[in-house]
């Protein structure tokens, strides 16, 4: 990402949400396991946090690119598993709780996850609206943060990842 297009960002930034804005995060776009995040909390810092985030993603990755998200402090992380077969019809099969993390690695999953029944609803409308629109086919995990009542998207891993064993687990168990 070009100077030019982390201050034309930051301004865009700024302009929707005045000029206190909200906390952020710097990623690129080829994050995985924790890597490549950088919270930004003032508009000064986005720049440098935007350049390292692309100088560890070419690095590890050959791609610069990255993008900014909006950084939930104190939330929860939760992920809704979701399965699809391609013409846009999807089902949850559950929802975890992957906030005990060390290093941003998920040492501890909880399931179901400790989010009240509210919360849950729009969490598993949000995933199965997204995994719908796409004509997702195949499982997937629809990342969220969670704070109280407010959720924020994180990301979708569109692949069978460790972590579904859980959900396994979990949906066997209650048979």
């Amino acid at each position: 990402m070009s100077q030019f297009q982390v201050e034309t960002f930051r301004a865009q930034i700024m302009k929707q949400h005045g000029a206190k804005g909200r906390a952020r995060r710097g990623t690129h776009e080829q994050r995985g396991g924790g890597r490549g995040l950088r919270p930004v909390t003032r508009a000064a810092e986005l720049a440098g946090a935007m350049r390292r985030c692309a100088a560890e993603a070419a690095a590890a990755f050959g791609d610069g690119r990255g993008y900014v998200e909006r950084l939930l402090t104190a939330a929860r992380h939760v992920e809704v598993q979701v399965i699809g077969d391609g013409t846009g019809a999807v089902a949850v099969l559950g929802d975890r709780d992957c906030s005990l993390q060390r290093r941003r690695q998920k040492l501890v999953e909880i399931a179901p996850a400790a989010v009240g029944d509210p919360v849950r609803a729009r969490l598993w409308e949000a995933a199965l609206a997204l995994a719908g629109s796409a004509g997702y086919a195949g499982l997937a995990t629809v990342e969220f943060a969670v704070r109280d009542q407010e959720i924020a998207f994180l990301e979708v891993n569109p692949r069978l990842q460790v972590e579904h064993t859980v959900t396994k687990q979990v949906r066997s168990s209650r048979r």
